[in-house]
């Protein structure tokens, strides 16, 4: 774990502002911050649908001035200048959208996997595939990302015996406490001088 408070994170003001004045980068900024962290993973696909609906209003209007010519000052049929901003708002928009649909689909199935592996100790490989549906490949390929993301803390993947290797539980006699996570589902035991966050996603569970 990284220590960071949960609670306080949110999306950086520059990112913002290069999603307003250029969004191409804007974008590739916003997908990085959102799923290069377990937390905002798993809580911040809003955000890039926001940004989107917000776009494609704005791609509708000035496609809509520019097919009309109510922004030429010239008076032309048409103004190219708000086609292609148009066209250009509805395009970053379109990539918002997709971009917050990947992530709402990407969390789903991490929550997945916590159910199996934390809740149910699910731990196999052909296991997970078989509950799952999914691909081998692409379950292990995402499970190794959650593990690089921290999900499953000191845990490891063994290809060679199919297995998500967990760390050592802690003593049932130091567990005094189990909380549920609402953020990615995992059921949390924790001992009387932990701090009520998730150890899976970084949520607060209080």
């Amino acid at each position: 774990m990284d220590g960071t408070d949960p609670t306080k994170k949110s999306l950086p003001p520059h990112i913002v502002g290069l999603l307003i004045v250029f969004w191409p980068v804007g974008l590739f900024l916003l997908y990085r911050h959102n799923t290069s962290d377990r937390t905002n993973l798993l809580k911040n696909a809003n955000i890039s649908l926001y940004f989107g609906i917000g776009f494609l209003i704005a791609g509708l209007f000035e496609t809509g001035a520019g097919l009309s010519g109510l922004s030429n000052i010239a008076y032309r049929p048409y103004d190219p200048f708000s086609l292609i901003m148009g066209v250009m708002f509805l395009a970053g928009g379109v990539a918002m959208v997709w971009l917050s649909v990947n992530q709402r689909s990407l969390a789903k199935r991490y929550k997945r996997y916590i159910a199996l592996i934390v809740n149910n100790g699910i731990c196999s490989l052909e296991r997970i595939v078989q509950a799952t549906g999914f691909q081998y490949p692409k379950a292990a390929a995402d499970l190794q990302k959650m593990i690089d993301l921290g999900f499953f803390d000191g845990a490891y993947l063994d290809e060679a015996r199919g297995l998500v290797v967990l760390p050592e539980k802690l003593a049932d006699t130091l567990v005094v406490r189990s909380l549920h996570c609402d953020r990615c589902g995992a059921n949390n035991k924790l001992t009387a001088s932990q701090a009520p966050i998730c150890a899976y996603c970084g949520s607060p569970l209080e």
